[in-house]
């Protein structure tokens, strides 16, 4: 399954196209060339705006695209790739059509999930503060253990919640349904989901190091190659969902003849 979704991702590119969008829109930086001058003390928020205006501007504009389209091209993608896995063709004027009646579900699961992760980076900050204030009377391994202990945390979650929007566009689940199927599809397959997310470490970790110096080629990279974690998560959850439809039909026939024996 792995093998299929990355050669995927290289001859489908038109269905991964609106997720890469996405993940591109969310690495982009802002050029920052104007600074404030501090000799006449801190600025008021006036000469902030007038000094950062277009880039002010661009930052909100992308923030709408971010959150408003953004939920519309990752169920438009995730439909492209749920019908490649179910039937081996890709409708795409029938699938962005389609994108509409999953956009309210995949913007507020996207809210919700930077919600969560806002909450949780607030929490971390707060604990590594108290940590850092143990290892500063000397318990410096008490720091260390900590950082390392909410990173784990934050893996071990990602893989929970990352089926999350891929299973609500394919079994058109509710809000509560999709995340306890998440759940338990990340739980069952915890394994495979993260050594996805390690293989798609290390590829981009190598690209970045042959772009150092190019930083536009490492944005374009990272956000086409990140698209390969959803390719494999629709498919991982089709193939598991078939295969226990199937499993179901054979118990019932094997039940039926019982009965009829």
């Amino acid at each position: 399954m792995f093998k299929k979704s990355l050669k995927q991702i290289f001859t489908q590119p038109l269905m991964v196209l609106p997720l890469f969008l996405c993940n591109l829109f969310s690495k982009i930086t802002l050029p920052v060339k104007r600074e404030i001058g501090l000799d006449n003390g801190i600025p008021d928020l006036n000469s902030i705006i007038q000094t950062y205006s277009s880039e002010i501007m661009t930052g909100f504009l992308m923030f709408v695209l971010l959150i408003f389209i953004s939920p519309y091209l990752t169920a438009w993608a995730n439909l492209m790739i749920k019908d490649k896995a179910l039937k081996d063709n890709i409708d795409f004027k029938g699938s962005f059509k389609e994108a509409s009646k999953y956009y309210l579900k995949v913007l507020v699961v996207s809210i919700a999930l930077i919600m969560g992760l806002i909450i949780y980076v607030v929490a971390f900050l707060l604990i590594i503060i108290s940590l850092f204030y143990v290892a500063d009377n000397g318990s410096v391994g008490i720091f260390i253990i900590g950082i390392i202990f909410f990173i784990l945390i934050l893996v071990f979650l990602s893989i929970l919640v990352t089926p999350v929007i891929p299973i609500l566009v394919v079994d058109n689940e509710g809000f509560t349904g999709a995340f306890k199927k998440s759940f338990k599809f990340g739980l069952t397959n915890f394994f495979n989901i993260l050594g996805v997310f390690v293989f798609t470490f290390i590829i981009i970790a190598i690209a970045n190091i042959i772009f150092t110096k190019v930083e536009f080629m490492q944005t374009i990279f990272n956000s086409y190659f990140s698209t390969l974690v959803t390719v494999y998560i629709i498919n991982k959850y089709v193939e598991d969902k078939i295969c226990c439809e199937v499993n179901r039909s054979e118990i019932t026939v094997s039940n039926d003849g019982t009965l009829i024996e």
